[in-house]
């Protein structure tokens, strides 16, 4: 059964600095929630309270309701999975997997069968009788997930479970990861500084900032509506500008800004008239053409072009002296120095950190 877990004021000191500061969250059952964020932002620090790996300086730790603060890792029954995978070379894979359930006393035919079948559950059901040192990267990640499986966790902790991996296995192992924490019904939390990561399998994502928490909440909302340009950058490409605020109705934020008069239906908190405030439009939001009903448009001029990938790059510079960054798919005839119309709607720009309900640093 899949539990909620629960984070209220957990602060942790470490000499004279404050690694986790206040921080307060909840995870759903069943819910896969990642925790991201620059190094030394507390992402780990948090995994390791959550482990019983660490004693908070301040707050508690509750799991469906019950304190697990002071209790020890084993009796809190987590299982976690390291960047390391934390493997003993000399034990066959069904020896490191069988682990966890010898210090739980379990008799022989019982961790027998849960080892086999968690084995086959991450495609290594053959391999058993192999030593670590015998197998793959990706091969070796797929025992440690087994080992933290197969005890029957309430939660599972990861802990940048695929940063040894290259490209192409990372995104199958995360991709196995997900399956798993559904198929078994787990509540698991995911440390990791990769945002491909979060927003490809997670079902809540949490930005950290020194020790502080940013937001919270699913992928695309917290991509779609940051709430800070910590975040709004954090989380991938955009563009930043400043603007004033010249009517508010209905929700729509009017904005006059160096690049022309832009709208807003995208803001947390209360912005006011004849206030600045900064917004954020993500690249692949503007487009070069002619505006549609509802959109906002914007005169400019093409001043440079780079590929990346199967997109172009282009910087469009409006009459005030204001730039930014839109993607367009290649095969476009458009050249350097053409002017354009670019198209955003309300709804793709977002107003920053304004309010009382803005969260975090601005």
């Amino acid at each position: 059964m899949s539990v909620e877990v629960k984070l209220t004021g957990v602060t942790k000191r470490i000499g004279s600095i404050t690694a986790v500061d206040q921080l307060s969250l909840s995870i759903k059952p069943s819910d896969l929630l990642f925790i991201l964020g620059p190094s030394g932002c507390g992402k780990t620090t948090t995994l390791r309270m959550l482990a019983g790996l660490s004693d908070p300086s301040e707050g508690r730790i509750h799991f469906d309701g019950r304190d697990v603060t002071d209790l020890t890792p084993r009796k809190r029954n987590v299982g976690m999975v390291f960047q390391n995978y934390a493997l003993w070379p000399h034990m066959t894979v069904e020896d490191n997997v069988e682990f966890g359930l010898r210090m739980r006393k379990l008799p022989r035919k019982e961790r027998r069968e849960r080892v086999a079948g968690v084995l086959s559950q991450v495609g290594l059901g053959e391999y058993g009788k192999r030593k670590p040192g015998q197998l793959s990267g990706g091969q070796q990640q797929r025992v440690a997930l087994a080992r933290a499986l197969v005890v029957h966790p309430d939660v599972l902790l990861l802990d940048e479970p695929l940063s040894n991996l290259d490209a192409n296995l990372r995104v199958q192992m995360r991709e196995l990861i997900r399956d798993l924490c559904k198929t078994n019904n787990l509540t698991a939390l995911y440390v990791t500084h990769d945002q491909e990561e979060a927003m490809s399998i997670a079902d809540q994502v949490a930005i950290l900032r020194d020790g502080q928490l940013e937001q919270i909440g699913p992928p695309d909302e917290v991509y779609a509506k940051p709430r800070s340009e910590f975040v709004a950058r954090f989380l991938g490409e955009t563009n930043i500008l400043k603007g004033d605020v010249a009517s508010i109705a209905d929700g729509r934020v009017e904005l006059k800004t160096s690049a022309g008069v832009i709208a807003s239906t995208n803001h947390s908190g209360s912005p006011t008239v004849g206030e600045q405030v900064s917004y954020s439009i993500r690249p692949e939001s503007a487009h070069l053409r002619a505006a549609l009903p509802e959109e906002c448009s914007l005169s400019g001029r093409i001043v440079e072009t780079k590929r990346r990938g199967h997109w172009l790059r282009r910087r469009i510079e409006f009459g005030g002296g204001a730039s930014i960054i839109v993607q367009e798919a290649l095969g476009s005839e458009r050249n350097d120095g053409d002017k354009v119309n670019v198209a955003i709607h309300p709804h793709d720009v977002s107003i920053l950190g304004v309010g009382a309900n803005g969260t975090g640093h601005t």
